[in-house]
Formats: structure tokens, sequence, C-alpha cells
């Protein structure tokens, strides 16, 4: 006898036999105190499907299955992942941005060595600034070291990668889950869809619309350092120029002495030039730590592709819930899967996990 899956052509998965995950979607989860893995606002998986459950009717089928064991072990399960790949990204971007910020902090003590006004300073000015710079450069040299030997970036890419395989296992399992005995297939059907749709497509599609606007806003921010070196490196080529045309005002010496400073041109054209250096070069790795131009425009594209594909099979899936056809909304519950796995996939390589195979989110089978 076939089983409620292989009658619209599905397959069981996570090693589990047939029977026993259908009586897994048919058992109620016992009640259980907030988990410290669950996020407590209102924009968390979690509560956005429980948003929608809440206008679900009192004899919906659909509350069976999101009530059941087999809906809480795997909503559990992305959520657990899901904190652990927060934890991750935060434990990189925040200690690679400290590591950047003395980087560059040393580099700049460095380049205002090179200015001429650096003479003024009492010898024992000299050595606090050297010991400052010192400083900075080994605490940088230990946290590159120290993430580099942790694989922090491969961990929050493995990680991230783990949650959205398990968030998307938690929505296409749904979809595949057999009726509860006695309910209206169809209605289930359309609740079904009705439930991907809102807490699953749209979702992520809220979600890429506020990352992308994010990341072009964190690229935009990086502008001013950009402009600070554009206006240093600008001022040491006037610098230049004028000491090659020979345009110095030197009578304005006898007016203002400390003047003087201004003819050593080379120490001032080293001086802004490694300035800008410094300053440009902290701009594109700021940039290459978070990806924020790169992110900004796949995020866009994602949100674009999953527009595209509701525009047009929204209609055509809804006929098709109606008319209790699983096939054609398991097919549309795939294609929209693709395309959020796509999205990971794509900013994923751009830095390979040191573990190729639990890298790109798995293919699931509807």
């Amino acid at each position: 006898m076939l089983t409620a899956l292989e009658q619209i052509g599905l397959s069981s998965r996570d090693g589990l036999e047939p029977s026993q995950d259908e009586r897994a979607w048919h058992t109620p989860a016992p009640p259980k105190r907030r988990s410290r893995w669950q996020r407590k606002d209102k924009y968390s998986q979690r509560a956005v499907i429980a948003a929608h459950a809440e206008g679900l009717s009192a004899d919906a089928p659909l509350r069976v299955l999101l009530a059941s064991q087999a809906f809480e072990d795997r909503l559990s399960a992305y959520e657990i992942a899901n904190a652990r790949a927060i934890r991750a990204q935060n434990r990189y971007k925040r200690w690679g941005w400290i590591a950047l910020a003395l980087a560059t902090l040393a580099a700049l003590i460095a380049a205002s060595m090179l200015l001429p006004i650096s003479a003024l300073l009492p010898a024992s000015a000299n050595r606090v600034v050297s010991g400052l710079q010192s400083f900075a450069n080994i605490i940088s040299l230990v946290v590159v070291f120290w993430l580099n030997r942790s694989g922090a970036i491969d961990s929050w890419l493995s990680t991230r990668a783990e949650a959205e395989r398990l968030r998307g296992l938690l929505f296409c399992d749904l979809i595949s889950a057999p009726a509860p005995p006695g309910a209206d297939a169809r209605r289930l059907w359309q609740e079904k869809v009705a439930l991907f749709n809102a807490a699953h497509v749209q979702y992520q599609r809220n979600y890429f619309a506020s990352a992308s606007r994010r990341h072009a806003a964190r690229a935009k921010s990086l502008s001013l350092p950009r402009w600070i070196a554009f206006g240093a490196m600008s001022l040491a080529a006037a610098i230049g120029g004028l000491t090659f045309f020979g345009l110095w005002p030197g009578q304005l010496l006898a007016f203002a002495p400390w003047l003087s400073l201004a003819e050593k041109t080379v120490q001032w054209q080293l001086g802004l030039n490694a300035m800008a250096s410094s300053l440009l070069a902290y701009a594109s790795a700021h940039s290459l730590i978070n990806q924020d131009e790169r992110h900004s425009g796949l995020y866009r594209h994602s949100g674009e592709s999953l527009d595209a594909l509701r525009a047009s099979e929204d209609k055509e899936v809804e006929a098709a819930a109606m008319a209790g056809d699983g096939a054609r909304v398991a097919a549309y519950a795939r294609a929209a899967q693709n395309i959020l796995e796509v999205d990971h996939r794509a900013w994923q390589l751009s830095r390979p996990p040191r573990d190729p195979i639990s890298g790109p989110p798995s293919k699931i089978k509807l």
C-alpha cells in the first residue's frame, strides 16, 4: 500500500520509515519552556509561523501539523543551527574589525611620524607613540592569527549553510507531510501553500530587501575614509607640484618662521601618501569582511527572482492546491527553495569553507 507521500510522488527523508514519519507528524508536541536558542523578537522564524497560525480557523488541518512533534523537532533543529551561525558570524566580524582597526591605527601612527611636525614632539612623546604603534600591531597580528587558526570564517559560512539547509528542510518537509486522518486534503494543500508563501518565501523576500539596503548603506559609509584618503593624496600631489615648479612662497618665512616646516616637501608627501594608503586599505579590507557591495547586489537579485517566480506561478499553484494537486505544489516549493539555495551558495563561494561538503545547502528533494 502506498504511503501518503508516495501517492504524490514524494519520498520520506531523514532515515525515517514512512509510518514513523507519519506518526511524528500526527503526534502533538508536548508543551515546552522557551529554549535558550529561540529568538525573542517578533521577526524570528518561529514568531512568523506562529503569527500565521493564529489566523487559521480552529479546525484547520494545518494546525495539527504545526503542533506536531515532527514540526517542533525540525523547527528546534533550525533554531539551534541559526543561533550558532549568528554567534559564528558575530565573532568573525567583531574580531576581524578589531584587527583591521588596530592595524590601520598602527599604519596611521607610522605615517604621522613621517610628517615634519613629528620633529616638534618631545622625546618622551616619541617613545609613547612608538609603544602605541607596537602594541596595536602586536594585538592585530595576534587576532589575525587566532581567526585563521580557529577557522572563524569557515565556521561562519558552514554554520550558516547548515542553518539555511535546516530552514529549507523545515518547510519542504511540511509541504510533503501526510494529511491528518479525516482531514480535507484540498483544504490542507491550500493552507500549506499559504504558510509556505507567508512564512518562508515572503519572509525571506523581506529579509533580502532589508539586507540589500543595509549592505548598500554600509558600503556608502566607507566613503568618508576614501574621501579623506583622496584629500591626502591630492594634497601630497599639490605639494609635489609646487615643489617641482618652485612656487613655494619663501618670503612668508620672515613673518612666520614655523612655515619652514612647509619646505620639507618630501616628508609631507611621504606622510600624506602613507596615510592615504592606510585609509584606502582599511576601506577595502572592511568591505571584504562584510562583502557589502557584493551582498547588496546578490540579495537584490535573489529577491527579484522570488518576485518573478511568484508572479508567474502564484495563481497556477493556488489552483493546483484547490484541486488537490500535491505534485504541482511540491514543484513550486522546490523551485522557490532552489532560488534560496542559489543565493546562499553564490556568496559563500567567494570563500569556500575548509570542508566543501558542509558548504552550500544540499538539494532538498520534494
